[in-house]
Formats: C-alpha cells, sequence, structure tokens
C-alpha cells in the first residue's frame, strides 16, 4: 500500500548537506602527501617561510615636514622594512615573486615588559594575558605586505588571505 504511511521512506541527503570525509590513514593525514597530491593533479602549492629575529616593529605612519611640504617614513619603520625585505629575499633564493593569488601568516612575537611582575609574565607566557600594547596587529601586517612587494610577490594586492596573530615570547621575533 503505497502512500498509507505504513512503511517509512527513505530521503535521499540534500545536496547542500555536509559530506563526511572518510577516516585516512595516517601516512595520508601528512602535509608532506597532501602536498604531493595536489601537486599530481597540477594544483602547485608553493610554501616561503621566514624569521626576523628581534622585537617587531609596526608600520610607522608617514611624517609630514610643514616648511619643507616633504612626506617621508620613519627611520625605525624603513630599517626593519629593509630587514624583513633581506629575510624575504633569503627565503626566495633567486626565485621570481609570484604571479598568482597568495595566502599570507604572520606570527608576531613580541617580549614580555621586564617591569611586569612574575604572575604577570607567567601569564603572559601561557597565552591567557593577550599582548594589547602598541604597536597594533594591523601595522605588523602592513610593514611585511610592504616589505614583501616585489619579492614574494607583484603586489600585495594579490593577497587574498591573511592570517595574523600577536603573541609573547622570550625570544621576540616575526614569523611569515
Amino acid at each position: 500500500m503505497a502512500g498509507t504511511g505504513a512503511c517509512p521512506r527513505q530521503v535521499a541527503p540534500a545536496a547542500d548537506a555536509p559530506r563526511r570525509e572518510k577516516k585516512r590513514p595516517p601516512h595520508q593525514r601528512t602535509l608532506a602527501f597532501r602536498l604531493s597530491q595536489l601537486r599530481a593533479k597540477g594544483l602547485v602549492l608553493t610554501v616561503i617561510s621566514f624569521s626576523v629575529p628581534g622585537v617587531p616593529v609596526g608600520k610607522g605612519r608617514a611624517r609630514f615636514v610643514r616648511e619643507t611640504g616633504r612626506i617621508y617614513t620613519p627611520a625605525k619603520t624603513s630599517a626593519y622594512e629593509i630587514q624583513v625585505r633581506v629575510a624575504a629575499m633569503q627565503a626566495m633564493a633567486g626565485r621570481r615573486p609570484f604571479a598568482v593569488a597568495c595566502a599570507v601568516r604572520i606570527d608576531a612575537w613580541v617580549p614580555v615588559p621586564p617591569s611586569w611582575s612574575r604572575k604577570k609574565r607567567a601569564a603572559a607566557f601561557d597565552g591567557t594575558l593577550p599582548p594589547t600594547g602598541r604597536p597594533d596587529l594591523d601595522n605588523h601586517v602592513k610593514l611585511v605586505l610592504d616589505a614583501c612587494n616585489g619579492v614574494v610577490f607583484n603586489d600585495d594586492r594579490q593577497v587574498v588571505e591573511i592570517a595574523a596573530r600577536k603573541g609573547f615570547a622570550a625570544p621576540p621575533g616575526l614569523v611569515v
């Protein structure tokens, strides 16, 4: 008796329903294996990573001299931008800048102020106390993107995804 409701119907899953991913064997969960699969399909993924030791510096605001009408970038910003640029050049190892869409991950590790108490320093290192001081995280991002222009990618407009974080670390530095 069709249509009486005596027998429950099986409903096909909706087309937009999330699919459950099969559990992969351990060797197929590694990044190296997945990269090799992408390369086999013709999708090349290149990862460039570099770090700059020392206290990270954010992009400083351009300054204006009224007498001369000249606009300049602060010396501290320019010096750190050159450090990031040199580290990026070394990481690229003579390769040409990418001409495709890029994703960037930036970790800015800042030092804990020496004036903080032992308890406050411990909270900073275990991550319960975030670094909310200057410079802002977006200024670190701006500096890195400007330094990588023409070195890692042709123009920073090619960056379609940015992941950035700021945290406390004993040896401060910038990891890109």
